[in-house]
């Protein structure tokens, strides 16, 4: 049982981090909303793995 709740722990875990890149694409994409490039390229979790937008090329 102990197993079992360690996995769901890890599968919640993991979409939150995924929801704050996907806030952080969203808010790229919506006009007035703060976009912060350093924590979206830079932060825990590179977003332009999941999430590319235009800024993260190395062109």
């Amino acid at each position: 049982m102990n197993f079992f709740k360690l996995i769901i722990i890890i599968f919640i875990s993991a979409n939150v981090l995924k929801a704050d890149c996907l806030a952080m694409y969203n808010a790229y994409y919506t006009y007035g909303i703060g976009f912060d490039f350093i924590d979206y390229v830079f932060g825990e979790d590179n977003c332009c793995d999941e999430f590319p937008v235009p800024l993260c090329s190395d062109d």
